[in-house]
């Protein structure tokens, strides 16, 4: 047996406490236990209930801490999710909805390079070819392309990937598998003859 198998087996199969036990994390706890924790760190508001803690809302601390103008501006772009045609909001990569940003962006002439985030199983072929044509276009315009993958980079998400200068991936991504496979299970009986 490997050495993980030994401390979930010595916690009984509680993988929380073998967690706990490995050093993976330092304690345990339920919500209201977090909450406790961090109002410890960052405050707390004693009109809410336990548990809770004094936090900001992200756009807020945004416009009280505006991020720098000065220096060349690189683009951002995060292709994750399912690869879609049209237009999508988040949680989809919709080809319309990154082609229209990518080339919006590249309007302004103000972008020094791309940076491409691709977190993807992949998806719609003409959706793929929408994005990576639009990533193209980038390339087209002497933008250096850096795309980075994340746990999943495959089919479309390989695809719209091709373009980069430099592409960076972690041991464990997930990519390649242009094409499409299927599952066709199938039934064989054989008999067996007697003489």
């Amino acid at each position: 047996m490997s050495a993980p198998d030994k401390v979930i087996l010595a916690s009984n199969g509680n993988i929380a406490e073998a967690n706990l036990r490995a050093g993976i994390v330092d304690k345990l706890g339920d919500r209201t236990a977090f909450g406790r924790r961090v109002a410890e760190i960052a405050g707390f508001d004693a009109k809410k209930p336990a548990g809770n803690y004094t936090a900001i809302k992200y756009d807020a601390w945004v416009k009280a801490n505006p991020l720098p103008t000065a220096g060349d501006a690189i683009g951002v772009l995060t292709i994750a999710g399912e690869i879609v045609d049209g237009e999508s909001g988040p949680g989809k990569a919709a080809g319309k909805t990154i082609e229209k940003a990518v080339l919006d962006g590249l309007a302004k002439k103000t972008l020094k390079a791309l940076v491409v985030r691709v977190d993807s199983p992949g998806g719609s072929v003409l959706a793929s070819e929408q994005i990576r044509l639009a990533i193209l276009e980038a390339k087209r315009q002497k933008l250096p392309v850096v795309v980075s993958m994340g746990g999943l980079a495959a089919s479309g998400g390989y695809w719209v990937s091709t373009p980069a200068d430099v592409i960076f991936a972690e041991p464990g991504t997930i990519t390649g598998s242009i094409g499409i496979f299927g599952v066709v299970p199938t039934s064989r009986t054989r008999s067996r003859r007697s003489a």
